[in-house]
């Protein structure tokens, strides 16, 4: 560390600095109320304006499914089927979309990861007069516990099929993990 004597020289560089510091802090904090201005002049002439807020009475978006909305996609589920052995099954929610397919069979949708590091374990299902409580069990395949495994963070879209032991009819279906 180099020390400066409390001469004039060392008394004029940390005044400097000083001013320097301070105003590096007012430019950066700037204006709340600037806004850049969207291809203004050449590159590096960023100017501001204030420009109003869109209106909340203008539409940004279309309406779901709206076959006009060019960013709307179809979602292709993978049908499932559980897998024996797996390790570590914990309780997994699934979709609010659990649809009756026919009046004893539903249809499950749920979101999780890839193989080897999830894969649908089990499925448990309690019917009552009033309710349908279906309770997905996911976990990893047991290679996963084995040594290095490279285990990626991406969604996966799945779906499987629920036997019921009487028609669905008019009951609940109840997510068993929430």
């Amino acid at each position: 560390m180099i020390k400066t004597p409390n001469t004039v020289v060392g008394r004029s560089r940390r005044a400097v600095a000083l001013v320097l510091g301070a105003a590096f802090v007012f430019v950066a904090c700037g204006d709340d109320d600037a806004k850049i201005e969207a291809g203004a002049g050449d590159v590096g002439d960023a100017r501001t304006t204030n420009a109003p807020e869109p209106s909340p009475e203008t539409p940004v978006s279309n309406e779901p499914g709206d076959d006009s909305d060019p960013g709307s996609i179809d979602i292709a589920y993978q049908r499932v089927t559980p897998i024996d052995g797996l390790d570590n099954l914990r309780a997994s929610a699934f979709d609010a979309t659990a649809t009756v397919v026919d009046g004893e069979t539903l249809l499950i949708r749920f979101v999780g990861g890839v193989a080897p590091c999830f894969a649908l374990g089990r499925v448990d299902v309690v019917e009552t007069d009033t309710d349908i409580t279906v309770t997905l069990f996911t976990g990893n395949e047991p290679e996963v516990n084995d040594g290095p495994t490279a285990c990626i963070e991406i969604a996966a879209y799945y779906e499987v099929e629920v036997q019921l032991e009487a028609p669905a009819g008019d009951r609940t279906i109840v997510d068993g993990a929430r």
